[in-house]
Formats: C-alpha cells, sequence, structure tokens
C-alpha cells in the first residue's frame, strides 16, 4: 500500500484570528524609570520640561517573500458531465494517481443532507456520483440498498492493498445538522460498489471518534492526528492502526496499534482542521497547524507557528522543526496541502534549502483561500488565491518556499468569467483548481482549470 496524501478543503466558516496580546508586567527598571518621569513631570511643581528627542528605533526585517515561480497559463473547463460536492458544506479530496482520477466525499449540491461520493476522470472531466449504486454489507454476509450515513468532516483516505483493489476508510464526523459523532469505522470498496463496517479486534476497541481530524496512510498504516472529540475539541494526540487484506473475502480489517495516545509535551498542537504532507517517502509526516478553538468557531492563522511537527513513522517518535519559510505567507487563511504531480516534478522549481548544497524537489504544493465577500463574521465566498512549492529537509531541518504565481491569472479569470476557486487537486499529470461561477452558491455546474508552469 502506498502513501496517501488527503487534501482539506474548507467548509463556510469563519477566517478571523482573534489574537490576544500577553499583557506587559513592567520590571524593576520600568517600575523606577517611571516613578523618576512621576517626579519631572507637569503637575504641582510648576517645572517645565526640556523637549524631549524622538528617536525612530529600526524594526528588524520581517521574513523575506518567497521567490516566484511563473505559470504560462491557465485554462478553465466546465466538467463535460456529472457533478462535484457542494463546495460549503465541507468535502475531502483524494487523488487516485493510477487511475488519474479525484475521488471527493461530501455532499451533494442539491440537498447538504444527502452525502455523495464522486469520482472525477481528470482525463475526460466526467464525473459520476457512485454512491446511490452502493450496496451496504450486512452482518450476516447479505448485500442491500441502505442510506449511507451522512457524516460531516470525518477522515477519509483511499487505500489500494493489492493491485485493481481500492478500499475508502472513512472514520470520525459528526452526523449531518447533529452534535453526535461517528465512532464507527467504514469502508466503501470501488472496486465492487460495496459499503460496510471495517471489522477490528475486539480486544481493541476503536478510537474515540473525531471530526475534523488529519489522516494519512503509510504502507499498511492508517495515522490519525489531532481533530476534535466530544467534550474536548482540542485533541492533541494521535492513533495508529495496521490494516490488513484478505485474498480470499476480498475484505480489509484494522488492527489499532495506538489509540488516542497524547502528544509528547512540548509538541506544537496541530490544531482542528489541521492540515499535514508526507516527506522522504513517507518515512515523515509533517503536521501543519489548524483552527484553536472550538467545532463552532474554529480560526487560522497563516503565521505558522514558530516550530512545527513532524511524526516519524518508523520510529513513533515527534520532533520539532522550524516553519522557515511558511512563516513568510499571509496570516488568517485556509490552507489546503497536496501532493505534486509525478509527471511535472521537472517543471516544478527546485527549492534551494541550504548554500553549497543541491536544490530539493518539491516536496508538497500549498494553497490558500481567501474571502471575496465577508457579512458579519461568516465567510460567505472564499476562493483560491496563492499557490506555493514548498520543499522540506528533515535532516537539516529546514523548510523553503517558493511562489507559483496564479494571482495575476486568476483574477483575470474571477473578472471576465465569474469563476471562483474552492479547492486544488494535483494528479499524475495535472495541476487543477476547482471551482463555480457567481451566482451558482451550490456548485451545481462545477468548473476546473488546469494550470501549465
Amino acid at each position: 500500500m502506498s502513501a496517501n496524501i488527503e487534501d482539506t478543503p474548507p467548509p463556510r466558516r469563519s477566517t478571523r484570528e482573534r489574537k490576544q496580546a500577553e499583557p506587559f508586567v513592567p520590571g524593576p527598571s520600568a517600575t523606577r524609570k517611571r516613578k523618576r518621569m512621576d517626579a519631572n513631570s507637569d503637575g504641582d511643581s510648576g517645572r517645565k520640561q526640556a523637549p524631549r528627542r524622538i528617536v525612530q528605533v529600526a524594526q528588524p526585517p520581517g521574513p523575506a517573500p518567497p521567490p516566484k515561480v511563473d505559470v504560462k497559463k491557465i485554462t478553465i473547463k466546465p466538467l463535460r458531465s456529472g457533478g462535484l460536492p457542494n463546495p460549503f458544506q465541507g468535502f475531502r479530496s483524494l487523488r487516485d494517481e493510477e487511475t488519474s482520477s479525484m475521488i471527493f466525499h461530501g455532499f451533494t449540491p442539491e440537498n447538504t443532507t444527502v452525502p455523495g461520493i464522486y469520482v472525477l476522470d481528470c482525463g475526460s472531466l466526467k464525473s459520476e456520483n457512485i454512491l446511490p449504486a452502493l450496496q451496504h454489507d450486512g452482518v450476516d454476509g447479505q448485500f442491500a440498498r441502505q442510506p449511507f450515513p451522512p457524516f460531516r468532516d470525518p477522515i477519509v483516505v483511499l487505500i489500494k492493498p493489492a493491485p485493481g483493489e481500492s478500499f475508502l476508510i472513512i472514520f470520525g464526523g459528526e452526523l449531518q445538522g447533529q452534535s453526535r459523532i461517528n465512532s464507527t469505522l467504514l469502508y466503501v470498496d470501488l472496486t465492487r460498489k460495496t459499503w460496510g463496517e471495517v471489522p477490528t479486534d475486539s480486544n481493541r476497541p476503536l478510537p474515540q471518534g473525531r471530526v475534523g481530524a488529519a489522516a494519512c496512510v503509510v504502507g499498511s498504516r492508517l495515522l490519525i492526528f489531532g481533530g476534535g472529540m466530544a467534550g474536548d475539541w482540542e485533541a492533541a494526540s494521535y492513533s495508529r492502526g495496521k490494516i490488513s487484506f484478505s485474498e480470499e473475502t476480498k475484505r480489509i480489517e484494522m488492527m489499532w496499534q495506538v489509540k488516542d495516545k497524547p502528544y509528547p509535551e512540548g509538541v506544537p498542537y496541530s490544531g482542528f482542521f489541521g492540515g499535514f504532507a508526507a516527506l522522504d517517502g513517507g518515512r515523515h509526516v509533517l503536521l501543519l497547524p489548524g483552527g484553536r478553538g472550538s467545532k463552532n468557531k474554529v480560526t487560522f492563522s497563516g503565521k505558522y507557528d514558530k516550530e512545527l511537527t513532524v511524526y516519524n513513522t518508523q520510529t513513533d517518535q515527534f520532533f520539532t522543526i522550524p516553519s522557515g519559510g511558511l512563516r513568510a505567507l499571509p496570516a488568517f487563511l485556509w490552507y489546503l496541502s497536496m501532493p505534486p504531480p509525478t509527471a511535472l516534478a521537472p517543471r516544478l522549481p527546485q527549492i534551494e534549502i541550504e548554500a553549497g548544497l543541491p536544490p530539493r524537489p518539491t516536496d508538497f504544493l500549498l494553497a490558500h483561500t481567501e474571502s471575496m465577500a465577508v457579512e458579519g463574521d461568516e465567510e460567505r465566498n472564499s476562493h483560491i488565491s496563492h499557490l506555493w512549492a514548498v520543499a522540506v529537509c528533515t535532516t537539516s531541518r529546514t523548510i523553503k518556499v517558493k511562489k507559483i504565481g496564479i494571482e495575476e491569472e486568476i483574477n483575470r479569470i474571477w473578472g471576465e468569467d465569474k469563476v471562483e476557486f474552492f479547492s486544488f487537486f494535483t494528479t499524475a499529470e495535472k495541476l487543477c483548481l476547482w471551482g463555480t461561477k457567481e451566482g451558482d452558491p451550490a456548485g451545481s455546474s462545477p468548473y476546473v482549470a488546469e494550470i501549465y508552469i
């Protein structure tokens, strides 16, 4: 099973960060200075103070803006058939590199309480919602049509346990319109068009259900980080399970090795709806910070923490790495990460990590969304406007960034064609944006933009 990267696109939520500044606590020298100033101030003494000389203190320079990579062009095309999930109801994006397709889990544009699983062929731009055709695999092995549970913001990963076999694993999330969190582990067999519960070891029950967690598959291991749990929306913990596949029954099973294990002391919390990027062939996972807040008040900051968390998948250990070039990115934005297209790797920027060392290839692509129109505290429309290539060296613990210049063309498309983009995805050969036209709030007529570097 190969490493799988999951995008975490934005549901329609607040993007305002309310930072609380630390109060100033004067030390002894400041107190003495204030007393001297009070004694010399205008007051009952009648003495006048001499004009004070104002000295401007130079501020330390902020992070330098990332270097830029030019884009040749961006072309937009409507989907030839089918649709994609409602972009404002929370969805997950997964790429299937073998078939050059994208898989989206979310809710239908027509009804925000009806779930959908869309498979988009990136070559033909034809999409199909496969969920209505899925049959439920009951406990007794009998297959029947049964409504798929409408989980909002679960983890969704794609696994390929054997040639020709493809499964989705879905865990956590909350029932749409309710506050009840899902604590079952579901599978969707994309090959046989069935779904059901994944068998687990009865002696090792499931981890607690989570909302908005980050998850990836590395080899045969499922990794879950952060998210929110019932009564504790800041879940500073992680879980790890081993996936097995039976050639005889054609089913998958899960054995949990680590459950709800707290992060070690000193490890920065990755947050609710945090992102991640697999590095070094899946040996490391970089956790990107998400929201610090409750489920109903998620806040994000592009001013990344001074240190980020890296998980070593081989040793089950965490370490921190300076956030480096990521700190130069804009603040208070929602970020989406995806792996670079394999076939485009030679055309993606090589990024210099340290002087005297050869440049590194792009490890992952990072986009952010920004508000198009804000009503009160709620974000009504949010579109992708910037894209970066990121390289990470876990040995030297260095992160560097190069900007991919899409802003000018994106602004032109918005001005002329009135198409705004809500997510981006990568396939083996393409780097794409997905959006809708103005006046189509449910995303019933999607557009795909292809980016040429």
